[in-house]
């Protein structure tokens, strides 16, 4: 293990020193993005002034009956602690759990809010996140179970961890559908034309991030192998591109080759995120 780990280490530490810019990566201080939702059995909590702050409404919290009051221009809801009912103007609505405190804060189901505030709510498994559109605003919640926000030995929380990975895998996964998107035969000029933005968009930084945090480093092995692959398969599309004839007799096998590597380094990196970076 320790020679595979040193092994990775020398990998990333000169993909680094060749390719130190990056676009793809989304930006995580995007306001879209909401990073501390809750997963409690299967319903998705968010902090109660991160959601109803969200949709411009007004919080009041009164601490004697533990009950809080968002009101915005078309609704009045009123919650209470350690209770599934809800008052939506005055009519009492069952909630799908209990409305909660965790971590010092109070956590309110994200489906029910959203939906009687009049935002469409839609579930991703992949990567256990709530998407909530309401008109022109859009935004995106990641959940984590309760062992997300425990901390490793390092004191950095596993949902951090989580936010990391998906975070690379994403800008590689993009990375890998521009590259594709050219075939086996691009035209030199728009092939050209990529090899100039490739130097600022490829970057391999979220692997760092793995180093000290991640216990058994399998992720950062897994993640090196992936960003190793798309080199190589730009590096053979360039030299055909380029005219390298001694390609000619193996191009095509060489090129599928890469190809389902890629897409099996990616497959397994989706694979660690759903099951092994949050502890069971």
């Amino acid at each position: 293990m320790k020679r595979t780990f040193l092994t990775a280490i020398m990998l990333i530490s000169c993909l680094f020193i060749l390719f130190p810019g990056s676009s793809f990566a989304v930006d995580q201080t995007d306001d879209t993005y909401i990073r501390d939702g809750l997963l409690f059995k299967s319903t998705a909590f968010l902090p109660m002034r991160s959601i109803f702050e969200a949709f411009d409404s007004t919080v009041k919290w009164d601490g004697e009956t533990r009950t809080v009051t968002a009101i915005n221009e078309n609704h009045t809801i009123v919650l209470k602690i350690d209770s599934d009912i809800a008052l939506i103007d005055g009519v009492k609505k069952k909630l799908p759990e209990k409305v909660m405190i965790f971590q010092g804060s109070t956590m309110v189901p994200v489906r029910f809010i959203s939906e009687t505030l009049g935002a469409e709510v839609e579930w991703r498994s992949e990567f256990k996140e709530v998407i909530i559109t309401k008109e022109d605003m859009q935004f995106t919640i990641r959940t984590f179970p309760t062992k997300g926000y425990e901390e490793d030995e390092y004191g950095v929380a596993y949902k951090e961890h989580q936010i990391q990975a998906v975070e690379f895998y994403r800008e590689y996964e993009a990375m890998f559908e521009r590259i594709t998107a050219f075939g086996k035969n691009p035209a030199k000029s728009e092939w050209d034309s990529f090899q100039a933005e490739f130097e600022e968009l490829y970057n391999n930084k979220w692997a760092f991030y793995y180093i000290d945090a991640y216990e058994d480093y399998e992720y950062i092995i897994s993640a090196s192998e992936v960003q190793y692959n798309i080199l190589e398969f730009v590096h053979l599309i360039d030299r055909h591109v380029s005219g390298d004839t001694s390609l000619t007799s193996y191009y095509g096998q060489e090129y599928n080759s890469l190809k389902n590597n890629i897409i099996q380094g990616l497959n397994g990196l989706k694979h660690d995120i759903h099951y092994n970076i949050i502890p069971k």
